[in-house]
């Protein structure tokens, strides 16, 4: 937090939302703001519903507590956009079987809620799932800005810039890239075009690795700790250092 410059970024009631302020209804203020995202062409999906108790709490919550978030996520969604979701992403990369589950009742077309790796099925507890799973491989930016490796922005968009070897996936902040640092972001779009990355969307992948299911492994949830994150977050891989991220 301290690194990062975390409370610039993000903002003192932002921090304290979900632990010290109530969480804000999002979906019911900002509804029309949230549907022209989807208006204007791009791809949207369902991240969650308590945000700070989802990424906190999951592992502990029980299997009808789980099952409510993800309704109350889903039915805001298809109340706002008019349509079911057709993807969503957990909340600080944190599933379990129960959550998997709870996913697996909606017939997404996939799920983006874990760390590194390549696109699989998840594989809890024993029990398989067929929700495809495509995981974010890049690191974000606010797990390396300060990072003393990078000393200026032009070491960052270097460094992003490099990092895109395959078909990977960023995720970003509307407080980071879009707001702190959006004149950065736009040189990182550019760093990017310049190396001649296409961008595409997860529903693109999504349908490319879903023509033949049989290639796509199936690969064991994991807990993983990753550099200059706090704590740990799911992933398909066994041992960060040993497989890309």
């Amino acid at each position: 937090m301290l690194r990062s410059n975390a409370a610039a970024l993000y903002g003192p009631r932002t921090m304290l939302y979900g632990t010290l302020l109530p969480s804000p209804m999002i979906g019911e203020k900002l509804a029309r703001a949230i549907r022209s995202v989807g208006d204007a062409g791009h791809e949207t999906g369902v991240h969650g519903w308590d945000h700070i108790r989802w990424h906190d709490k999951v592992d502990r919550m029980s299997p009808a507590a789980i099952e409510r978030d993800v309704s109350r996520a889903h039915e805001t969604f298809e109340t706002i956009f008019g349509r079911k979701a057709h993807s969503s992403a957990a909340p600080g990369w944190h599933a379990c079987r129960g959550s998997l589950e709870a996913q697996e009742k909606r017939g997404l077309l996939y799920a983006s809620d874990t760390r590194g790796g390549p696109p699989c099925f998840l594989e809890a507890d024993g029990k398989r799932f067929n929700t495809l799973e495509i995981p974010s491989t890049l690191p974000t930016w606010d797990e390396m800005l300060g990072d003393p490796s990078l000393p200026d922005e032009n070491a960052f968009v270097d460094y992003f810039a490099r990092a895109v070897k395959e078909t990977e996936v960023h995720s970003i902040h509307t407080e980071v890239e879009a707001t702190a640092h959006l004149n950065l972001f736009r040189r990182q779009i550019e760093a990017w075009k310049t190396r001649e990355v296409a961008f595409v969307t997860l529903e693109d992948i999504a349908k490319e690795q879903l023509k033949d299911k049989s290639k796509i492994p199936v690969r064991p949830l994991e807990r993983i700790e990753i550099p200059n994150r706090a704590g740990q977050v799911s992933s398909s891989i066994h041992n960060f250092r040993g497989e890309k991220l």
